[in-house]
């Protein structure tokens, strides 16, 4: 059962099993998590929804984790 008193927690991972098992985890433990597999649509996720917590995979497509990081605290 998904609390409504968690926040939700953005996933941010380019590797799609290890996003999937994260998501499966968190949900069993009651947070809403949805996942992305760019940081593109993460960032952009963010932006739109300003999700509080963040699963940051460090290896992207394109960029790194820290890079990301840097960006997302920019926003917010």
């Amino acid at each position: 059962m998904v609390s409504m008193n968690k926040p939700e927690i953005l996933i941010i991972d380019d590797d799609e099993f290890v996003a999937e098992s994260v998501s499966a985890i968190l949900h069993e433990l009651g947070f809403n998590n949805i996942f992305f597999n760019s940081a593109e649509r993460g960032i952009a996720y963010f932006i739109a929804e300003k999700s509080p917590i963040i699963f940051l995979d460090i290896n992207l497509p394109k960029t790194n984790g820290i890079n990301v990081l840097k960006e997302i605290k920019s926003i917010n």
